[in-house]
């Protein structure tokens, strides 16, 4: 099992997540498994995403779509990271 974490700085919340949501079937069908959702406590237009995904491939591919990138924009996420992460 792989996991990203993802940390993005948002203008709008509601507008982040919508997008997010939008892409909840593509997500499946890429092959995350589970996806949980933070925001800093001391600022809460940072935001942190942990996923789990069935191969890192299948992650990098997620991330590398034109809908993935498209969603970033409509969402006003800056300066967003991607972790791809193994378990130790």
């Amino acid at each position: 099992m792989a996991t990203t974490l993802v940390q993005s700085k948002v203008r709008d919340y509601a507008t982040w997540k919508k997008a997010f949501d939008s892409l909840q079937e593509l997500r499946k069908s890429s092959g995350a498994v589970t996806d949980h959702i933070y925001r800093d406590a001391d600022d809460p237009s940072k935001i942190i995403a942990i996923l789990k995904w069935s191969s890192i491939s299948n992650a990098r591919k997620y991330y590398k779509s034109a809908e993935f990138k498209s969603a970033l924009v409509k969402a006003g996420a800056e300066g967003t990271t991607i972790a791809f992460l193994d378990d130790a």
